[in-house]
């Protein structure tokens, strides 16, 4: 920041002509360009305490912008561990940048062993956007597999792969939400198998009164002619 360079007075000059009045001359015009860079000086000062007020605010803004930053990734964070679903992340690669606890759970896997893993040396599957033979690109997909963990039973898992949109919509990776349906498909196979028993029931049911209605006309018959 530049200050503007004060007025030049002419200074006597030694000679002759060299007076008391001539010295007072330049005395007052040194007094007044002192004068004036005091002035400049004083502003040069105000403007400083403004730039520093200014950034102080600034740096007070943005300290509450990180606060509230960090309060929103630790509540997201919290929901995402809390979640009693599975979820991982993937970039475009397939490569896992993201999972909870419920999903190392499910795998059978730390967090720290699914991170930067590929997805299909996880989970048979690949992750990328597919067609409904149509040529329509679908953006959601759902999937069952069985997954076998080493040392406990296998799970029935329920797949559902979303992709991962930018601010452009552009396609940024995937999201995958697991979900263990291994009790609920016991459930249907039992309510399955109790629907065969109703109906074999009933089917003997039916065969035994079509049965019993000629062997009640037989009887009856019989007895006439005895």
């Amino acid at each position: 920041m530049g200050l503007p360079s004060p007025p030049k007075s002419p200074l006597p000059q030694a000679g002759p002509d060299f007076s008391a009045e001539a010295l007072a001359q330049g005395f007052e015009s040194f007094s007044g360009a002192a004068q004036q860079l005091q002035v400049y000086y004083q502003q040069f000062e105000e403007k400083v305490a403004a730039l520093n007020e200014q950034v102080a605010r600034e740096n007070q803004e943005l300290e509450q912008n990180l606060r509230e930053k960090d309060h929103v990734q630790n509540y997201l964070s919290n929901i995402l561990e809390g979640s009693a679903v599975g979820i991982l992340v993937t970039d475009l690669d397939g490569r896992i940048t993201s999972a909870n606890r419920m999903a190392s759970q499910l795998i059978g896997m730390p967090v720290e062993d699914l991170l930067q893993t590929p997805f299909r040396e996880v989970l048979p599957l690949e992750v990328t956007s597919w067609n409904d033979g149509e040529g329509v690109q679908r953006q959601v997909r759902e999937h069952e597999l069985n997954h076998f963990r080493e040392g406990t039973a296998s799970l029935t898992l329920n797949l559902s792969i979303t992709s991962m949109s930018g601010a452009n919509d552009e396609t940024l990776g995937w999201i995958v939400n697991l979900q263990d349906i291994t009790e609920l498909k016991h459930l249907e196979a039992e309510a399955e198998r109790k629907n065969r028993l109703t109906g074999m029931g009933e089917m003997a049911a039916n065969v035994a009164h079509q049965i019993r209605n000629p062997l009640g006309s037989i009887e009856l018959f019989t007895s006439l002619l005895q």
